[in-house]
């Protein structure tokens, strides 16, 4: 275990539905050589408890939100909370979400997550 603070990320986003419903998954990597496990995060203003413990470079596919697609892009918070294990201490990595507009032939217009930005450095929480 090291004195330096992991660094874990979002580093892909797959978004799948349309006007009505939108499921988007994120692959969240752990880039430190400390194993970590993620225990929580929001996007699109839902916030949610998890369990994901990762070894050094390990990936997970998350199902991040489902449901009624944003009308339009002004929710472009996403952090997750992260546990160091060996010490328990806890860190919070933000990210910047950035969407897609999407326009079905009805007409009809809404938002999809296509990527999520670090923000700096992960920091104690």
């Amino acid at each position: 275990m090291s004195d330096t603070i992991p660094e874990v990320r979002v580093e892909r986003v797959d978004t799948n539905g349309n006007s009505s419903r939108i499921d988007v998954r994120a692959r969240v990597r752990n880039q430190s050589s400390d194993r970590v496990e993620v225990i929580e995060y929001e996007v699109l203003g839902k916030r949610q408890g998890v369990s994901h413990h990762l070894d050094a470079g390990q990936t997970v596919d998350m199902m991040v939100y489902q449901g009624v697609p944003p009308m339009d892009d002004n929710q472009r918070r996403m952090y997750l909370r992260f546990k160091r294990l060996g010490d328990g201490r806890i860190f919070r990595v933000d990210h910047e979400v950035r969407y897609d507009c999407r326009t079905d032939n009805n007409g009809n217009r809404w938002y999809e997550p296509s990527h999520m930005d670090i923000q700096g450095r992960a920091y104690p929480n």
